[in-house]
């Protein structure tokens, strides 16, 4: 009987030794995790900066260059037909743009791929935006530092204003 006893008690302590280190081990992790908290992915010129020259045709044929954004407030979203958030990220963008009342005119919307999906995109802005087709990592991308889709960069007089990559910040500014 004492050696069943003393087994028992002999249990309970490292129960309890384990439940001590795990707590330690969660304890230090939430610390460390806190320190390294990872920014969201930068995409896009930095706020102040001037609009990057660019030169671009629509899939209605008319130009567009930074001049079109030099003295009104605009948009420029990215997306790709290869990326799966950007399908939902066009219909934010619409209601986006239902509620601030932008014209087509104010807004570009660079469509990067190749195939049916980059029609569909087209099809969906058509009379929202102007849209520009190029593509994957055309020349528009890479003008404007775009690293990640959907992004979307703010404008206001020939200067950006804030660019971001993800349609969660989209409706903060403009």
């Amino acid at each position: 009987m004492p050696f069943l006893i003393a087994a028992v008690v002999l249990v309970g302590a490292i129960a309890i030794l384990n439940l001590l280190l795990t707590m330690a081990v969660i304890r230090r992790l939430r610390r460390n995790e806190a320190n390294t908290s990872m920014p969201m992915h930068e995409s896009g010129p930095e706020a102040g900066s001037v609009i990057p020259s660019f030169s671009a045709t629509t899939v209605t044929g008319e130009e567009l260059s930074e001049a079109a954004f030099s003295e009104q407030a605009g948009l420029v979203a990215f997306f790709s037909t290869t990326c799966s958030a950007c399908k939902p990220a066009v219909s934010t963008l619409i209601e986006h743009l239902e509620k601030t009342g932008m014209k087509p005119d104010q807004v570009m919307a660079v469509i990067s791929g190749e195939g049916d999906e980059r029609a569909a995109f087209t099809e969906a802005l058509a009379g929202k935006a102007s849209v520009v087709t190029e593509s994957e990592m055309g020349t528009l991308t890479a003008s404007f530092s775009i690293a990640a889709f959907p992004s979307f960069v703010h404008l206001s007089g020939g200067v950006v204003d804030r660019s971001h990559s993800g349609v969660g910040n989209l409706t903060e500014a403009v």
